[in-house]
């Protein structure tokens, strides 16, 4: 992605906007589109829990609430993203927003490239870097899943009659199966059955994906 940066500038805090995001205190900026709220610790972000239908109320356009605060270990900086009067509680994975965070962050540290973890429930981790007037990122979105198919016990054999036949150790296949045995890798088992885990403020992990708002 690479847009127009956005860079936001100091405005007056509209009423009931802290308090709908549960806040008693912020630095409040407004850019086009979004206000730009910065708090002090990464855990006020992950732990905000805003009054949706209050900040459904409260007049801000077409835009939304951008949460903020420096990171930590390997993190420059956390956010996270609410627009409920255009219909998004929260939304997951917000590139947008970086246009209005990367020239923020980048004329309060100095910095030019930074590793952004956005701290919804799914998590969305990002590279972004202001050149020039213009910011672009790439997604580091990592997945996680709740497995909902067959039984473990199911899954194999399933996975043994439809597995190609190739050179490897003889493993039997259960009563009932098509063949009796059949030469597979071991390869052909490894599957992981993963329940979700939301992520931390200082955890990091690596993956890929296109998402993003």
């Amino acid at each position: 992605m690479d847009f127009p940066s956005r860079p936001a500038v100091s405005c007056e805090i509209p009423t009931g906007l802290l308090a709908a995001l549960g806040l008693e205190m912020a630095e409040v900026m407004r850019e086009p589109r979004d206000f730009l709220i910065v708090v002090n610790h990464a855990a006020i972000v992950e732990n905000l829990k805003p009054d949706i239908a209050a900040l459904a109320k409260i007049d801000m356009g077409i835009g939304g609430a951008i949460i903020t605060a420096a990171g930590e270990n390997d993190v420059d900086y956390v956010c996270r993203f609410f627009a409920p009067s255009e219909g998004i509680d929260e939304d997951p994975a917000t590139g947008s927003i970086q246009c209005t965070l990367v020239p923020y962050w980048a004329g309060r540290t100095g910095k030019q490239t930074f590793r952004v973890q956005q701290l919804s429930s799914r998590g969305a981790r990002m590279w972004c870097t202001l050149v020039g007037d213009r910011v672009k990122k790439r997604s580091l979105v990592k997945r996680s899943f709740i497995y909902k198919g067959p039984s473990t016990s199911n899954l194999r054999s399933l996975l043994l009659e439809r597995a190609p036949i190739l050179p490897g150790p003889t493993i039997a296949m259960s009563p009932g199966s098509r063949a009796t045995r059949r030469k597979v890798t071991a390869q052909t088992f490894r599957h992981k059955l993963c329940t979700y885990r939301r992520p931390s403020a200082r955890s990091f992990g690596a993956g890929t994906s296109n998402d993003s708002a």
